[in-house]
């Protein structure tokens, strides 16, 4: 079916397609073969319907691949996930709940891509958050295997939600440069490290998540955004705090 289209994905300096080369329904064929069951997706492996009658494919009124919604189907959803594939008029990518392996690309997503979901999935590799698509607003990777340490210095200024929740992320962070707009992060259960400033969080965080790491040191309260609604930062390994906020808001002492 497809091996008519393979010369344009031959480039063997970069291993990539050229989504400008190939059509929607090719890039999107391309994409759900890294699944190892398609024709629960697409009707048949051998004979794809069009994409945009594909269940969990959403389609504009122009028939423009929109999104691609594929969530808990747990075992039954099992393969690995090709983002170079995916065409550029994606907007909404989510594949929370199966059991997809290896490891992802985030380069490599649509540029136009606003959410990107792939929660509870057996993903693993590095996280590398430093070339997101500039129209980013939501990225969900928890409870994964994802490994390494991750750079939060260089989002798009569009993100609202950052989850890496439960995976073996390591190294220390730094939250003094996290985007204006963003309004929620979560970086629980994992092996981070070292101090933690929480002194110039975005004026419009609302939740911030830290608990069941190894962050040590003074842990200071004194200057969170008057909007935030809850911070959980135990269990870690903090010492002592300044400036305790109300326990409606943290979690500071309990474990």
């Amino acid at each position: 079916m497809l091996s008519a289209f393979f010369l344009a994905c031959a480039d063997t300096s970069i291993g990539k397609c050229d989504r400008s080369s190939l059509p929607q329904q090719t890039l999107m064929e391309l994409f759900i073969f890294g699944f190892d069951d398609v024709g629960q997706v697409c009707g048949s492996a051998d004979d794809p319907t069009e994409v945009c009658t594909w269940k969990g494919v959403e389609c504009d009124g122009d028939g423009v691949v929109d999104g691609f919604m594929w969530v808990n189907h747990g075992s039954l959803c099992t393969g690995t996930v090709g983002l170079h594939y995916l065409p550029s008029s994606l907007h909404t990518l989510e594949l929370e709940e199966n059991e997809l392996i290896g490891t992802v690309n985030l380069a490599d997503m649509p540029a136009q891509l606003d959410t990107l979901t792939l929660t509870g999935n057996r993903l693993t590799g590095s996280v590398d958050l430093r070339s997101l698509a500039l129209s980013l607003e939501t990225l969900e990777l928890g409870s994964n295997a994802f490994t390494g340490s991750i750079s939060l210095t260089a989002l798009p200024n569009t993100l609202l939600t950052l989850d890496l929740s439960t995976n073996q992320l390591s190294g220390t962070v730094c939250l003094t440069f996290l985007p204006e707009a963003l309004e929620y992060i979560d970086l629980s259960s994992n092996h981070f490290e070292g101090s933690v400033d929480l002194t110039r969080l975005p004026e419009s965080m609302v939740q911030v998540r830290l608990g069941n790491n190894a962050f040590s040191g003074t842990i200071d309260f004194a200057h969170l955004p008057r909007g935030i609604r809850r911070i959980m930062v135990s269990p870690n390994n903090f010492s002592a705090a300044l400036g305790k906020p109300s326990r409606k808001i943290c979690d500071w002492g309990r474990q």
